[in-house]
């Protein structure tokens, strides 16, 4: 396991000052089969300028080690917590940016990383991100795992990637197999165990996808966002989007947290720019934004 903290942390007074009120959480997540390639690193800097995700968490990178550092720092995150590929299989990469979030690692193995999210708002909520290996003895394995977490969680609790794993027929293309329905109950019947409910989605309604013509065509919901009571009941306005395909053979899917009313906004990371220091109207904003009568 390989972590990244380069984070510049802030007075909060400075964040009054300059915090601008955040109204969405946003966490990108995305089978990326392999991140070796700088054409994959221009993909995904385009997706994260578009969707401006707070966590971005990516699987299968299909590298480690020296060739892995050298992507991580092309993204240009400041935070970074990974578990390695072994060989080209598996791997778990989370990224975020330097601000208020405190993040502590929580729990990792082969096939999930977990994080204890803190807010300056006194507030906690944990990140699961997940990749599941498509054999079914190592889910196994990461679902007893889930399972154990889900006895001692008890803050709202967020799980996002890719489970391999289908709930129901309809999320898979073409007619079942023999084993489908079984391999169906098995994945329900480990989310209640765990006491975890799908969040479901819009878009498109397959993750992964191969194959252009009707004879090779497969498609199936790989790819999803799970969570625990408490989340849903802290943030009920939590949407899950199948973003478009691109450069991977999964789509990317974005999970956003509308935060609700009655509950205090998260103040936005705070980023100095040297070319304030030439603005004439610097000293007066300061000066307001200081002024305990103006509202923040």
């Amino acid at each position: 396991m390989v972590c990244r903290d380069d984070s510049t942390y802030f007075p909060f007074s400075s964040l009054l000052v300059f915090g601008l009120l955040m109204d969405k959480l946003k966490i990108f997540s995305w089978n990326v089969g392999g991140a070796g390639s700088k054409a994959f690193s221009r993909a995904l800097k385009l997706a994260i300028q578009s969707h401006r995700p707070d966590f971005v968490v990516l699987q299968e990178p299909q590298i480690s080690g020296e060739a892995a550092n050298r992507v991580c720092d092309r993204l240009g995150f400041p935070n970074s917590i990974r578990v390695e590929a072994e060989g080209r299989m598996g791997g778990v990469w989370v990224f975020w940016d330097a601000g208020v979030f405190s993040v502590e690692l929580f729990s990792a193995c082969t096939q999930q990383i977990s994080l204890r999210v803190s807010q300056p708002t006194g507030s906690s909520w944990m990140l699961t991100a997940v990749y599941a290996s498509p054999r079914m003895s190592e889910q196994s394995r990461l679902w007893d795992s889930i399972v154990a977490q889900s006895h001692y969680i008890d803050i709202p609790w967020l799980l996002t990637g890719g489970f391999n794993a289908i709930s129901s027929p309809d999320e898979k293309s073409g007619p079942p197999k023999s084993n489908t329905l079984r391999r169906c109950q098995v994945f329900t019947d480990r989310m209640n165990l765990a006491e975890l409910v799908d969040l479901g989605f819009s878009g498109p309604k397959y993750t992964w996808s191969r194959g252009d013509q009707q004879q090779t065509y497969k498609a199936s919901r790989l790819d999803r966002s799970l969570c625990n009571l408490r989340w849903n009941t802290s943030y009920p306005n939590t949407s899950v989007v199948h973003l478009p395909r691109f450069h991977s053979d999964h789509n990317p899917i974005l999970t956003t947290v509308e935060l609700q009313q009655g509950h205090q906004s998260l103040p936005r990371q705070f980023k100095f720019e040297a070319a304030w220091l030439t603005n004439d109207s610097l000293q007066e904003v300061v000066t307001e934004s200081w002024n305990p009568s103006c509202p923040l």
